[in-house]
């Protein structure tokens, strides 16, 4: 029934003149101005049917390449970097020229700087890989995951061949994974914002629709990501033609799915896919080197993969009470990956700090060794977390102090910092946490917040002991919001311990 309807709509749009092509121009744009050329270093790719692997990378990211390349090494598969076009360093004189000629206001251009990097990246391969004459090549980005034996390729394209020898398109996926590490898939839902103004479509409905050809294939119109994909000659032929011919518009793995005559497959039991490993991108905003970070960011021998293990069951208690009392300086005792620093981070305004306490070798609890949980984190843990910090673009708002929390109290000291909030999630014996509410009391402000983390945690529940102790002693007011989160709030006594320290 969807089939007979979307014929319908098919031929409905057909009966009024529809044209595919009425956005494209009747003249080369001088978007090959902006090409990069390249060199091909790897001859033979190791793979049948396939002339040559490309692997798009930003200088700035070479520990992305060298993570890519050991993958397809390890599979016998020979791949060939191209030093990817990074939008954020092309002048501002040659953007406006390019933009003014495609008629736009350079002041206000469609597309940001990453994406257009992204565009004549993947443009420069394609050009290259034409005017070598190739039949077919792979082309990786540098976040991928080998699901597969990479040579499964070779026998699907032979397949594919056969089925349409008109191909131009070859996804090793499907979708691509979501970066939440959820498992799921990123499915187009809709085409709606990323086509032109003066550009027809089909209804909506065609895009979203795929056809199952056999058990190994699905025609695919419409999805999001170009992570690794096999293009044909007539792909080639056909994404330069069309590129030369358009003004910019959106997303180079949305607008390749407005080519006519562009016919795109996609496997169903997928080798390559995304990797969920990798949050940072230059397409919003531009990626910096290693050497660019802040201290102790920039101490990184290189950014390792993105890593969400952690414990964080409060982050609904922390943001209500973030947006509740509107903290802007916060200090974090016992950080771990990062985790709760980077979502308190987030939460806070653009001049907000947390100043993140850890020694990073591990609490006591980690050391046992049936913890193999974490073990295998223990010798990595300070780099992971400031890599995963890198990763969100939290450098600017997120400050590591590498320290006992008793050492951290002498730094704050000597900062003169003030503090709003104190989130407690260091050590979890009761005397460790009595201590560590004994010391940083007095550098909250009035009316400031102390509040933590395992409150139902451990045999006999060493923190609430502590923290009930404490609260007891000076008056406070405790408030468990949840199972796990207390909050501990001034009471009718004032604050005394603190009064020496102002």
């Amino acid at each position: 029934m969807r089939t007979l309807l979307l014929i319908f709509l098919f031929s409905l749009n057909t009966c009024f003149s529809l044209n595919l092509s009425s956005h494209i121009l009747d003249y080369e744009t001088n978007i090959t101005d902006l090409f990069k050329p390249t060199s091909i270093e790897e001859k033979a790719t190791g793979l049948d049917g396939i002339d040559c692997v490309y692997v798009i990378n930003l200088d700035s990211r070479k520990e992305k390449w060298e993570r890519t390349k050991q993958q397809l090494e390890s599979q016998g598969v020979h791949s060939n970097r191209f030093s990817g076009v990074n939008g954020w360093d092309i002048s501002q004189t040659i953007l406006d020229d390019f933009w003014t000629k495609h008629g736009l206001d350079p002041d206000s251009p469609p597309i940001p700087r990453g994406k257009l990097g992204c565009i004549l990246s993947h443009l420069s391969v394609i050009q290259d890989a034409y005017d070598r004459g190739y039949e077919r090549i792979w082309i990786f980005q540098d976040d991928i995951q080998i699901h597969r034996n990479l040579n499964l390729m070779s026998s699907y394209i032979e397949q594919l061949e056969i089925i349409d020898p008109n191909w131009g398109l070859l996804f090793a996926d499907l979708d691509m994974n979501k970066y939440d590490k959820s498992g799921e898939f990123l499915r187009a839902l809709c085409i709606t914002g990323v086509y032109r103004h003066n550009q027809d479509t089909m209804p909506e409905e065609w895009y979203l629709e795929r056809e199952n050809i056999n058990e190994d294939f699905q025609k695919i119109r419409m999805r999001y990501g170009f992570h690794s994909v096999v293009v044909s000659r007539t792909g080639m032929k056909l994404v330069l033609n069309y590129f030369k011919h358009v003004i910019l518009q959106t997303h180079f793995d949305i607008d390749i799915h407005f080519i006519e005559g562009m016919n795109s497959y996609g496997l169903r039991d997928r080798i390559v896919s995304n990797s969920s490993d990798w949050k940072i991108s230059d397409s919003h905003r531009p990626c910096r080197s290693i050497e660019e970070l802040p201290s102790p960011y920039n101490t990184l021998k290189q950014i390792l993969p993105y890593n969400s293990h952690g414990w964080y069951a409060n982050a609904n208690e922390m943001e209500h009470l973030i947006k509740r009392h509107k903290p802007k300086t916060v200090v974090e005792l016992g950080s771990w990956l990062g985790k709760s620093t980077r979502h308190i981070a987030k939460l806070l305004p653009d001049d907000g700090k947390v100043f993140a306490v850890d020694h990073w070798l591990g609490s006591v609890e980690h050391q046992s060794p049936e913890r193999t949980d974490v073990q295998h984190l223990l010798p990595s843990l300070y780099e992971h977390f400031l890599s995963n910090v890198v990763q969100e673009y939290l450098t600017e708002k997120i400050f590591p102090l590498r320290m006992t929390t008793v050492d951290a109290v002498q730094k704050i000291r000597q900062l003169g910092i003030k503090i709003d909030l104190v989130y407690v999630d260091a050590s979890h014996d009761e005397e460790s946490v009595y201590k560590d509410l004994c010391n940083w009391y007095p550098f909250v402000k009035e009316h400031g917040i102390l509040c933590g983390d395992d409150w139902s945690w451990g045999e006999g529940y060493p923190i609430r002991k502590a923290v009930t102790r404490f609260a007891k002693e000076n008056g406070l007011r405790i408030e468990t919001p949840s199972e796990s989160f207390w909050i501990l709030y001034e009471g009718s006594r004032r604050r005394q311990s603190r009064s020496s320290h102002k």
